[in-house]
């Protein structure tokens, strides 16, 4: 784990006038190797074992004060009783009130909805925390298991792998088949010769991302009985982009064909690249380098389509600028090889 937590607990103890006992070390030590969620009793019979000698209480204490500074967030799953985990990134629960395991999630929308409804009543919120209680899908059918036992996820960072690489896989497919779709639009050879580039270099990255994908769940079977981490409906999200996409083109309908397809390609990619950005802001680890890469790409697409939306006019009227500008346009298409 990073030294950044345990500075944070340190300043946050030497704040509240505290001392960082030995006892204290230990717990927050201990804590911070413990995978998914847990008990503070769960922690304290793992504590028990390294030092007999600390109780219970001092478990409780240390984990409200975790708490308190933001290393350490709690989910109550019960009137008696709170279920703990480090908290690496923003993310909400589903609670099990039967067996009581907390199954995380994001969804993307849920955090747009959670961002406007402060601004429409003027309020600044810091934070934002959701919980939903109810009957998971195992004690529905049944198959009930114990407290704390194997429903907990064992390894978040590998489920929200899968679902990112689902919601790549679906952002390539779409791409490509918007480029296949407009190659005919175009007059020019070099602008064809665009489009084609970007979608060979969407169809590589697909065949890569896909492998990917089959990988990772060949090497970790348990992850087909994982609920989804990273909730993402495509339908939602695809009539969310047509409806911001139908709005965008009013905006260049009085444009040429050409003109017209190629600023309707940059407005698609600096839709994902936004919208990538945006939700490797709130994650952490692969989460984040996932997202950031995968923005990354958008942003440059956009770079190159920008490029070519900028001297379509010029180059017709002026053999000079044409030369040169083709010259450039083959250095950034060899780029995205």
């Amino acid at each position: 784990m990073s030294e950044s937590e345990k500075e944070l607990y340190f300043k946050y103890l030497e704040k509240k006038g505290l001392k960082s006992t030995e006892q204290r070390l230990q717990i927050l030590d201990t804590f911070l190797q413990m995978p998914g969620h847990f008990t503070s009793l769960d922690l304290h019979a793992i504590l028990k074992k390294k030092n007999p000698q600390i109780g219970i209480s001092t478990v409780f204490r240390t984990l409200k004060l975790l708490e308190e500074c933001g290393v350490a967030k709690s989910v109550k799953i019960s009137e008696e009783e709170k279920s703990y985990e480090f908290n690496p990134s923003h993310h909400h629960h589903l609670v099990c009130s039967e067996c009581h395991a907390a199954i995380e999630f994001i969804h993307p929308t849920l955090e747009r909805i959670m961002n406007e409804i402060p601004s429409e009543y003027g309020f600044v919120a810091d934070n934002h925390k959701l919980e939903i209680y109810g009957i998971c899908e195992n004690c529905q059918k049944g198959a009930r298991v114990e407290k704390g036992g194997a429903r907990v996820q064992e390894n978040i960072s590998k489920v929200f792998e899968r679902d990112v690489l689902r919601t790549f896989i679906n952002t390539e497919e779409r791409g490509i088949t918007f480029y296949n779709s407009h190659l005919d639009c175009f007059k020019e050879d070099w602008s064809r010769r665009l489009f084609k580039a970007l979608v060979s270099e969407e169809m590589h990255h697909l065949q890569l991302l896909r492998r990917q994908y089959q990988q990772l769940l060949a090497e970790n079977g348990w992850l087909a009985g994982q609920p989804r981490f990273f909730i993402l409906d495509d339908e939602e999200v695809a009539g969310a982009f047509r409806q911001s996409f139908a709005d965008f083109q009013t905006s260049v309908s009085g444009e040429g064909e050409e003109m017209r397809t190629l600023k309707e390609a940059w407005f698609m990619e600096r839709e994902n690249h936004e919208f990538f950005k945006n939700m490797a802001d709130k994650l952490e680890d692969v989460g984040r380098r996932l997202c950031h890469e995968f923005a990354d790409e958008e942003k440059h697409h956009m770079q190159v389509i920008q490029l070519a939306i900028d001297n379509l006019e010029r180059v017709r009227s002026d053999p000079e600028q044409r030369v040169i500008f083709l010259n450039q346009l083959e250095k950034e298409i060899l780029q995205l090889k």
